[in-house]
């Protein structure tokens, strides 16, 4: 066994059921915890795409990310004046610190950050909104995502591996295949129909084929949208915090369009106990 390969092991080992026990958890831990990854997660992405020497900008990007993740905790029902009136002092804040700063490239700089916190932060925070659904109505919709979201990679992982000669994208991600993807979205499906045959989510058929579609397919996008801005950036991981795994970005890529997806479907279309 390689060193790499026992780094991964003992991360997994620790990880995963530390992972699994906080979303059973639930409550502040759970949202402590996303917290820690958006802003992990943040840093990371400001590390790849632009000089690390941001300033006060960057410790307003990652209070604008933990402020997404206060919305969905203290206040679930936020509407359309929160958001202006966090965005507004935000963005004020934002072009104050570029203002009396001199900086090369000031826009550069607000496009980034904007953009950061918009894409770590406002999609990863919704893991805190789903895991509220589940408190409220008894589901277990944020568990058996993210289970389910391992199982699609893992499957990808295998049977990629192992048949995979058609690539999809080589110019951005080099090993991932037609057959790997396919795999993982049919390994999707399996996963869902198996826990809503038996009972753990009480949900229609129609309504299991769509969030098994949202995962099976926006789980790989999200993975395939982080591979494009790590190849743009010249890096492989995002960072090397997790021994073996890459970085924290490089863990959580999957889940960036899947969760505010399975979030939103959740609040507007599932009908619990149908």
């Amino acid at each position: 066994m390689t060193i790499k390969s026992s780094n991964r092991t003992v991360v997994n080992i620790i990880g995963i059921p530390g992972i699994l026990s906080l979303i059973w958890i639930g409550g502040p831990l759970f949202g402590v915890f996303i917290s820690i990854v958006i802003l992990l997660a943040s840093r990371e992405f400001l590390v790849i795409t632009c000089d690390n020497n941001q300033g006060y900008l960057k410790w307003l990007t990652y209070i604008g990310g933990l402020g997404f993740c206060y919305f969905y905790y203290f206040l679930p029902d936020w509407n359309a004046l929160h958001i202006l009136l966090f965005s507004t002092l935000f963005i004020i804040a934002a072009f104050l610190t570029e203002i009396f700063k001199t900086t090369s490239n000031p826009t550069r700089n607000l496009s980034v950050n904007f953009f950061c916190i918009l894409y770590v932060g406002g999609l990863l925070s919704t893991l805190i909104g789903l895991r509220n659904f589940d408190a409220l109505h008894s589901t277990y919709f944020t568990l058996i995502m993210i289970l389910s979201i391992w199982i699609c990679d893992s499957a990808a992982f295998y049977f990629g591996s192992k048949w995979g000669r058609n690539k999809i994208l080589p110019s951005i991600s080099p090993k991932k295949s037609w057959v790997g993807c396919i795999a993982g979205f049919i390994s999707s499906f399996i996963f869902y129909g198996a826990v809503t045959y038996l009972h753990f989510l009480e949900i229609s058929m129609e309504e299991m084929c769509i969030i098994a579609i949202i995962t099976g397919i926006f789980g790989q996008i999200g993975d395939f949208s982080e591979s494009l801005i790590k190849r743009n950036a010249g890096v492989k991981d995002s960072g090397t915090l997790l021994l073996g795994h890459g970085g924290v970005l490089d863990r959580f890529d999957s889940l960036i369009f899947a969760a505010p997806l399975t979030f939103m479907y959740c609040n507007y279309f599932i009908e619990i106990g149908q």
